[in-house]
């Protein structure tokens, strides 16, 4: 996995800042840039998953673009930052990995163990998809 430069992971941390200034959470500290700067640098070391329905981000690509031919944008393949509840601020604790549609799927209505049962079903979908397509993972 190719770990963005300090300079790009300062524009993912600035759009998250707009975001709390926007909608600002009922709780939590918010990450200062050298832990939001960490935290990412450990998720990005090993091959990173979705939290939530375990697909590779390697393998959303090849669905998103080579299967599925989708029209959305080439942001939609990469994992997003999501808040396991979304009461609280973004932090180390409260902080994972999620594709676009578990992300998008849990919104700020469901919190993390309310949505894992849904996660599971978005795995085997995936899966499905991926294997009637010949690609593993």
């Amino acid at each position: 996995m190719n770990i963005p430069d300090d300079k790009e992971l300062e524009k993912i941390y600035k759009r998250k800042e707009r975001n709390i200034r926007k909608y600002k959470p009922q709780r939590g500290e918010y990450w200062s840039f050298e832990d939001f700067k960490e935290w990412y640098k450990e998720k990005y070391s090993n091959d990173p998953v979705c939290f939530y329905c375990k697909i590779p981000e390697n393998i959303i690509e090849k669905i998103y673009w080579d299967i599925r031919h989708t029209k959305r944008p080439r942001t939609r393949i990469k994992l997003e930052i999501e808040r396991l509840d979304p009461f609280d601020n973004y932090n180390k604790k409260n902080a994972v990995l999620a594709c676009f549609n578990c992300n998008n799927s849990k919104s700020d209505i469901l919190l993390c163990e309310e949505f894992k049962a849904i996660g599971k079903i978005i795995e085997k979908i995936w899966k499905a998809i991926a294997k009637k397509n010949g690609v593993v993972y």
